[in-house]
This record gives structure tokens, C-alpha cells and sequence, in this order.
């Protein structure tokens, strides 16, 4: 079969996506021909229909950030081409009814995605009936065809390595970190997060947790590294620090037959000093450590994340012991959090003092405990325009928390790193008049573009250098709607 990817990109991230590599080497290792329509640069719809042309099969990788992004491209494709179109990834997964619903979706593959596409696949070239297919869903007559899921894939060493060839050299991150998984699954229920639903969705359906073997994710680390001159590895796992021993067994071959920088995220009390050293021998030089909230009662009870402030000082000044860099990972705007929280969350990060922090404002994701309670709750608002990432906006209206508060503090978070506590209040005041008087001249002008500079001009606060081209594209995809 002749069969087309979709990436429907809306933010500014250039990472490789891993989900769609993989699928695309699943087709490829059973004979299909197989090209990928990528709009993380731009969105042209004459490029879309030349791509779309003679396809047997177009499948859709979906954020819920982007449903609407893929609806649009899912639309124009139906009225230029019969063609059956599949979408999968997380928003599938955890809102399928609303896929199949829109009346431009066919069929929807929800969780892991490599042997229920060759089976569907398979049974569509022979003419079968699809509708019992395990993880596929479909809708016939206007009724939803569903399916149990299937087992998990315990053995993830007999996945072919992703395919990075159909994408852009731009996604390989070849200088700032090329991304690689060695394990699936985590196992915390983190009530933000959409694990919490893997979690249940995947009870009884084998181990959620699953490693590779270390030699056969450094056989995929060698491959990349001869053939695309990789500078730096990012490793991708959400956790990848739990298990020591392989762990262990990882950083000596690493080293030896890799022997390139490499960066990864984890949690604060996955870690110690043993392994952190065992990690910076092999060649570790960048860790993200998330804290999400400096306040250890909304961390621990509405997040359900079980650490201390303790465990995270504890973490960043061993990173720092054994000279490895990090960056903190923040979230404001959350469910039930107050101002003093947020100025919580600042207090711990001046006092672990690393150099690189990560804020974003908390999203309501379908499927988390935590858009539960917001729904309950009645604090999700609608909003007049897609919101293309969680760095921009809040889309909550809380009474304890209201927008522009929440806005001062992750757009100028930089500023209150720098600045002592004392200036902490006119500060605020000043940050507070400066988004009151830009949300006056978008509201005024009804001109998006004006958000999306504002916006940007905020990052600059953090990378200048990023600045110009992160502009210039969201112009280019602006100006092409």
C-alpha cells in the first residue's frame, strides 16, 4: 500500500516524534511505501493534496493540542480524495468518540499502535472485516464500532528501530540533542499527566513499565550516530533513572561504544549519588528534574507527586556535586493553587539555584484526573482560538487564581530569579499593567499575530537567539490559514 503520515504540528517544537518513526518503520518492514506530510514549518494545502494523491491510507498522529489542526487537514482531505483516514496517538486514545464523531475520521487506533496498524492494514488489502480488530475503532451506519485493547508489547526489542528517514534533518536534532527511548511506560499516576489513564486503560494487559535491553538500544544509538553525525543524545524516557541495574549495565557500554554527550529528564528521589556519578562517567551532561510546584501539600495531594522539597534540593545539589547541569521543570496556573503557591515554587527554585528553568501553564488534558476535577469544578473556559502550546496561555478561570496572575509569573519568571524577594511586589504590579495594556491592544485590533509576538517576545526573556526564527515561522503558518 501507498500510505501518507500526517504530523499535524502546531507548536514551535522541532523533536522528532517518536510514535510516528515507529509506525512508519512498522509499514516499512512489511513492504508498504510510506511518506510523511509534516506542517511543523508550514501548512500549505496544494502541498497537502499533492502529497495526499494516489495514497492508500492516510494516517494522523494527534495531540490533543493539535485535534483541531488535524480536523482541518482531515476535512480538506475527504472533500479532494476518497481516501480512509486513521488517527492515533494520545488525543485518539483518550477521546476516540470525539475522532470518530467529527465525520472526517474513519477509523481511530487507540494506544500502542505497531501491530494493530499491520493487522489492520493486512485485513484491509485481503477485503476483511475490520471492526474486530483489538485498539482499532471504527463507525458504521452512525454508530462506534469499539474494540478491546490489546496486550501490551513486552518485548519492545522486536520493534524495528524508528525511521527517521521520512522526516525533515531538521527533527533529528543533530546538535542540540537526537532523541532515543530505551523503555515504555510510567508507572506514577501523576494526576496531570495521561499515564494516570494508561495506567487503568492497561490493567492487566502485561508489565506498563518496559525496558529495552541496553544492546539493543545502543545497537539504534550506533546506527543514528554513523549515519547522520549526531552530536548529542537525548534520551526521552519520562523515567528512565528507576531501574539501577540497567541503569548500571547502561553507562559502562555507553561509553564505550557510543561516547557522545547525553541528556534526560527524571524525577528528584529516582536518583543518588552512586548513579548520578555512574551516569556523569558515561557521559551525562544535562538532567530535567521536575518539580512542577514549590508547595509540597498541592504537589503531593491534587498532583500525587510523593516527593519532599528535601528530595528536590537533594537532587539538583548532587547533580551539581558531580558537575552536571539542570534544568527545573514548573508549572503554574494549576487547579486549586494560590498566589503564595506560585511564589512557593519560585522560593525553591532560587533556592536550588540551577541556571535552566522550564514553566508552563497547567492544560487540562482529556483523560487526567486533574481535567476531571476540572470539569467538575466548571472552571475550563472556552477560548476564541486554538491554543497552539501550554507556554502561552490559561484556559481555567479559577476564583482563588485569575489570568493575569497567573500570566505574570510564567512570562517574567526569569525576572524573579534574578531580582531579591524584597522587589518581588512592585514588580508583580508593573508585569500585571504591561499584560492588562497588551491584552487591551489584541482585544482592540482583533489581530492574533499580536499575540504571537507578544508571546515570543516573552521567550526572548530566556533565548534570544531563538527569537527570530520562532516569529518568523509562526508567521509563515499564520499568514497561510
Amino acid at each position: 500500500m501507498n500510505i501518507l503520515l500526517v504530523y499535524p504540528n502546531i507548536s514551535s517544537s522541532e523533536k522528532l516524534i517518536l510514535g510516528l518513526a515507529y509506525i512508519s518503520a512498522v509499514l516499512k518492514e512489511e513492504g508498504h511505501e510510506v511518506e510523511l506530510y509534516d506542517t511543523t514549518w508550514r501548512f500549505n494545502e496544494k502541498e497537502l493534496l499533492r502529497c495526499v494523491k494516489n495514497k492508500d491510507l492516510v494516517g494522523f498522529s494527534v495531540l490533543s493540542l493539535e485535534r483541531n489542526r488535524a480536523l482541518e487537514i482531515s476535512k480538506i482531505i475527504k472533500e479532494n480524495e476518497d481516501v480512509p483516514i486513521l488517527w492515533g496517538g494520545v488525543h485518539a486514545t483518550v477521546d476516540p468518540e470525539d475522532c470518530l464523531n467529527t465525520n472526517f475520521v474513519d477509523y481511530i487506533c487507540i494506544g500502542e499502535g505497531e501491530d494493530a496498524i499491520k493487522e489492520f492494514i493486512q485485513k484491509y488489502e485481503a477485503g476483511q472485516d475490520l471492526t474486530e480488530i483489538q485498539n482499532i475503532w471504527s463507525k458504521q451506519d452512525g454508530q462506534i464500532k469499539r474494540t478491546e485493547i490489546r496486550d501490551l508489547i513486552q518485548n519492545l526489542d522486536r520493534l524495528p528501530f524508528p525511521d527517521r528517514e521520512i522526516f525533515d534533518r531538521r527533527h533529528l536534532c543533530i546538535d542540540t540533542g537526537s532523541p532515543f527511548l530505551g523503555s515504555r511506560g510510567c508507572p506514577f499516576g501523576c494526576t496531570y499527566c495521561i499515564n494516570n489513564c494508561y495506567l487503568k486503560m492497561y490493567k492487566n494487559k502485561g508489565n506498563y513499565g518496559r525496558y529495552r535491553t541496553v544492546n539493543n538500544l545502543l545497537d539504534e544509538i550506533e546506527f543514528v550516530k554513523e549515519k547522520y553525525d549526531i552530536k548529542i543524545v537525548e534520551f526521552a524516557d519520562e523515567t528512565i533513572t528507576i531501574r539501577k541495574k540497567w541503569i548500571r549495565e547502561f553507562a559502562p557500554k555507553y561509553q564505550n561504544r557510543i561516547g557522545l554527550p547525553f541528556v534526560f529528564q527524571t524525577r528528584c528521589e529516582t536518583v543518588d549519588l552512586e548513579l548520578l556519578k555512574i551516569l556523569k562517567t558515561a557521559g551525562c551532561k544535562h538532567i530535567s528534574f521536575g518539580i512542577e510546584s514549590g508547595n509540597e501539600v498541592l504537589r503531593q495531594k491534587i498532583l500525587k507527586r510523593k516527593m519532599s522539597n528535601d528530595q528536590i534540593i537533594n537532587a539538583f545539589e548532587l547533580a551539581k556535586k558531580v558537575n552536571i547541569a539542570t534544568t527545573s521543570f514548573n508549572m503554574v496556573g494549576l487547579p486549586f493553587e494560590t498566589e503564595q503557591m506560585i511564589l512557593d515554587t519560585i522560593k525553591l527554585n532560587k533556592r536550588i539555584k540551577t541556571k535552566h528553568h522550564n514553566v508552563c501553564i497547567f492544560y487540562p488534558f482529556k483523560g487526567t484526573k486533574l481535567e476531571e476535577i476540572c470539569q467538575k469544578k466548571n472552571w475550563i473556559k472556552p477560548v476564541e482560538y486554538d491554543l497552539e502550546s501550554y507556554y502561552h496561555d490559561t484556559i481555567l478561570d479559577m476564583p482563588q487564581l485569575d489570568r493575569l496572575t497567573i500570566l505574570t509569573y510564567q512570562k517574567f519568571w526569569k525576572l524573579y530569579m534574578i531580582f531579591p524577594e524584597l522587589f518581588f511586589p512592585i514588580m508583580t504590579h508593573t508585569f500585571r499593567n504591561v499584560l492588562k495594556i497588551m491584552d487591551f491592544i489584541i482585544n482592540k485590533t482583533k489581530f492574533r499575530l499580536l499575540k504571537i509576538i507578544f508571546d515570543h517576545l516573552f521567550y526572548a526573556i530566556e533565548d534570544f537567539r531563538k527569537l527570530p526564527s520562532k516569529i518568523l515561522r509562526r508567521l509563515r503558518n499564520y499568514l497561510k490559514r
